[in-house]
């Protein structure tokens, strides 16, 4: 495979999500050599979750898009539900 190099220096979306995808396959930990604040905090911890291929297909096309990773992408949106939801439990208190 050709490595291409974007504006940052690093390899583009595509390789990222191969070799994520393939670190899923290996059974290594996705995104584990991901610098985002997840990965780097001391009290960071793991979650291990079985998807359907299909899925898991559409969300490495969406984090490539994005230029972005998994583990990434997948934090931010969980950090996004979990404020809603909070929100909603909080405003339902209120009633």
């Amino acid at each position: 495979m050709v490595k291409r190099q974007n504006v940052h220096g690093n390899s583009g979306p595509t390789e990222r999500v191969l070799h994520e995808s393939l670190c899923y396959k290996e059974g290594a930990a996705i995104g584990a050599q991901d610098s985002s604040d997840a990965a780097s905090d001391d009290k960071a911890r793991m979650v291990h979750i079985r998807l359907d291929a299909d899925l898991h297909r559409e969300l490495r096309l969406i984090v490539a898009e994005q230029d972005t990773t998994l583990q990434e992408w997948i934090s931010r949106t969980l950090k996004k539900a979990v404020a809603d939801a909070t929100a909603t439990r909080i405003r339902e208190r209120g009633r």
